[in-house]
């Protein structure tokens, strides 16, 4: 309707029988046209108010669904880590949550075991902290990893690959491999877990 308003023409001076006439008819048009314009700013701010609201609304939701897993998951970490809040909530730990490494260990099926380990170790979570995206998600993997074959996760380098000769029968590192070598091992991991 605003853009109808805009284009219609104004009126003319031959149209109309005296000036009188014609000057009260352009004083209308023009008056119509400011009120459609400003109608239409108003209606357009006001649901550009309406759809903000909404999206606030829906991060809050957002928010606090978040906020209510998150607690869930401490409260069963807590079962088997009884000072695991304690440890997750050490000054001495860099912020995590919204980091890469976070994602991972949300995603991850022992994560509570991973995030127990990590802040049990501030200054491995610091490096981790200091990686690149890839790199904080491969660490995790790495101790993922670790946890689940039930060895003793260590907070030191891992080592230089051997040179020489014969194949060996041992994994590669998950922190070393590939993205490609990554997924392919995780594949292989999660089809043994599920067999």
């Amino acid at each position: 309707m605003q853009e109808a308003q805009r284009n219609k023409p104004l009126p003319r001076l031959d149209q109309y029988p005296d000036l009188e006439t014609f000057t009260a008819e352009l004083a209308k048009e023009q008056a119509e046209r400011i009120i459609t314009e400003r109608l239409g700013a108003e209606r357009a701010a006001f649901y550009a108010q309406q759809q903000q609201a909404q999206q606030q609304a829906q991060a809050q939701q957002s928010q606090q669904r978040f906020v209510a897993e998150l607690e869930s998951r401490i409260s069963k970490a807590e079962k088997k880590f009884p000072d695991f809040r304690e440890v997750i909530q050490s000054p001495d730990l860099p912020g995590i949550i919204g980091t890469p490494a976070f994602g991972a260990i949300w995603e991850s099926n022992i994560g509570a075991e991973v995030m127990y380990h990590i802040a049990k170790n501030p200054e491995k979570a610091h490096q981790i902290m200091a990686l690149s995206p890839v790199g904080q998600v491969r660490e995790i993997a790495r101790i993922e990893a670790a946890i689940e074959a039930g060895r003793t996760v260590s907070s030191a380098p891992p080592p230089t690959e051997s040179v020489g000769g014969g194949k060996g029968t041992a994994t590669k590192d998950p922190g070393d491999m590939n993205i490609d070598e990554f997924f392919k091992w995780r594949r292989k991991s999660i089809a043994q877990k599920r067999s």
